[in-house]
């Protein structure tokens, strides 16, 4: 899984305009906002915002197809813009932006809907206003926070918890079938355990990094 991170410097902006590849003269001459990553990123945000709408509409299957595939288009978006040179903070930026939305939005109607427990939902909304804290706390420090190898992880099993219980109730609801709702339902709480204990990593360390670089504001 790539990270998406980004230095500062855009990847086209580290060669010579001689050695653009076709992908990095777009996003040069766009200041970064064309990029193959970015274009993936959006797309699977229009998915799972579109898997959303069919949940309201009572669209079960359309709906868990949809918000996976956009979910493993986020997961291949860091993967793309490394393989075409073109990483940058806008990117990077973008990717954390929307996978932040898309859980904001998602957990209060799963929830709601009773596709996800509630005490899933606090914790999951802990992590991620804890990480939002960071975030803003080292941007208004003039520090560069990047997503953690545990953080990225955390957001991986997030979003396969809430597809396993989704399936859970699916598979009670339409098949009617004991055995393989309680395997799913399984399933989910074992990957609910990796996905709170991976976010909770990450957040602790995001919140360490930030202490870190204000001890190492204060002694230079």
């Amino acid at each position: 899984m790539d990270l998406h991170h980004s230095s500062k410097i855009p990847d086209w902006e580290q060669i010579t305009a001689e050695q653009h590849n076709a992908w990095q003269k777009v996003a040069n001459s766009s200041n970064g906002i064309v990029t193959p990553g970015n274009l993936v990123t959006i797309a699977g945000a229009g998915l799972v915002l579109s898997g959303m709408n069919d949940i309201k509409r009572n669209r079960k299957f359309s709906a868990f197809s949809k918000i996976m595939v956009g979910r493993i288009a986020d997961m291949a978006d860091g993967y793309v813009a490394n393989k075409t040179g073109t990483k940058s903070s806008k990117g990077e930026a973008l990717d954390a932006a929307v996978d932040s939305v898309e859980l904001a939005l998602a957990i209060p109607m799963l929830v709601k809907r009773q596709y996800l427990p509630m005490r899933t939902g606090l914790i999951y909304g802990i992590h991620k206003s804890i990480n939002a804290y960071a975030t803003a706390k080292a941007k208004n420090n003039g520090y560069e926070l990047h997503s953690s190898w545990s953080g990225k992880r955390a957001e991986a099993f997030r979003w396969g918890t809430i597809a396993l219980y989704s399936l859970t109730k699916l598979s009670e609801n339409k098949f009617n079938n004991d055995t393989v709702s309680k395997i799913f339902k399984k399933s989910a709480v074992a990957a609910e355990i990796l996905s709170v204990s991976l976010g909770t990593i990450a957040s602790i360390g995001y919140l360490s990094d930030i202490n870190s670089q204000e001890n190492n504001s204060m002694n230079q």
